[in-house]
């Protein structure tokens, strides 16, 4: 069962939004989580289905706004996991299902390239793109997307909600001129 939004991480956010997006848009795909090595020290014997796709976010740098709100830059990296037990005999070569990897690199940059929502505050853009290290009969690739986000999850609900109707004993005075704030009259209001 997955927490109140409210009580999810933007991190955990991010992973939600963007696993349900590609196991919906990239056909195949059988599983998605976070990356934890999966791949090592489990002697060939996965605890997940491939194809697989896994997230690692990797934060650059943090900026904190007025209000408190923080603007975080981000670097998503989603590493495709493949098995390649019946491509990796003799006369396999060029067999549909050994190239697959290629197709699921390319619907994975295609699903995420320019990819923005409430959450994404700018569009994600890939960065960089490998063959990672991995066990053998497993294709192990990985796509690096610059994004940044918005993380409010310190800033009080009081600040971020304002009453209708409220006054904060400022009104617009029709007779407050440029000329009086060039010469740096005062103005109290009350």
């Amino acid at each position: 069962m997955i927490p109140q939004e409210q009580e999810l991480d933007i991190l955990t956010k991010c992973y939600l939004e963007l696993s349900k997006k590609l196991m919906k848009e990239v056909k195949g795909l059988k599983w998605a989580d976070i990356w934890a090595d999966q791949l090592f020290g489990t002697q060939g014997k996965f605890p997940f289905s491939f194809p697989a796709v896994f997230f690692e976010f990797q934060v650059t740098s943090i900026e904190t706004k007025a209000g408190g709100f923080q603007e975080i830059e981000l670097i998503v990296i989603v590493r495709l996991c493949l098995d390649s037990y019946a491509e990796s005999h003799t006369g396999s070569y060029n067999q549909t299902s050994a190239l697959a990897y290629g197709r699921y690199l390319n619907t994975i940059y295609m699903a995420l390239q320019g990819y923005s929502s409430s959450l994404f505050v700018s569009n994600l853009d890939r960065k960089s793109h490998g063959r990672q290290t991995s066990v053998p009969y497993v294709y192990h690739y990985a796509q690096g997307f610059e994004t940044r986000v918005i993380d409010a999850a310190a800033v009080s609900d009081t600040i971020l909600e304002v009453e209708e109707g409220v006054s904060f004993g400022v009104e617009y005075d029709p007779t407050l001129n440029q000329e009086a704030l060039l010469n740096e009259q005062r103005f109290d209001v009350d």
